[in-house]
């Protein structure tokens, strides 16, 4: 199970025949050009050229693949949009609705309430003493109808 002897004796036979090959006559091999954008001559001689018809039918799928995924945008965004506009459309009547039942006494029994309104009282005010005595279930929405009506 011991490789070191074996790992060595090929390390130094690797050594022995190691040749490092440089070229005496001074001559340099020229790099070719990777592709057409490292080698500044052919990127001019490609930019020359018209595009070519693959390209123009490339750029045209492009364009309609663009085209197809704006029309699913847009419906997907109209439908949020729409969704978003019922949704707080309901809110609000619902909010209304229970307002105009409190305020026209739907579901509650006769009672009489006695309370204290004080002198040049603001509508803030009578709102907050009508909402503690349950008078009114929702003091906002009382504020809300007062500022309306100018009561």
């Amino acid at each position: 199970m011991n490789d070191e002897p074996r790992v060595g004796d090929e390390h130094r036979r690797k050594v022995e025949n190691f040749r490092l090959q440089i070229r005496g006559d001074g001559e340099e091999e020229r790099p070719e050009a990777i592709s057409s954008y490292s080698d500044p001559r052919e990127a001019r001689r490609r930019a020359s050229f018209p595009e070519g018809a693959a390209l123009q039918r490339a750029r045209l799928a492009h364009t309609l693949r663009d085209r197809e995924k704006g029309r699913k945008n847009r419906r997907f965004f109209r439908f949020i949009w729409l969704s978003m506009v019922l949704l707080v459309s309901l809110l609000l009547a619902k909010y209304a609705v229970s307002g105009v039942n409190d305020m026209m006494g739907v579901g509650r029994q006769n009672v009489t309430v006695t309370v204290e309104i004080p002198k040049n009282a603001t509508v803030d005010q009578v709102a907050q003493v009508l909402h503690r005595a349950g008078a009114v279930r929702d003091a906002a929405f009382f504020r809300l109808y007062a500022t309306l009506t100018g009561a």
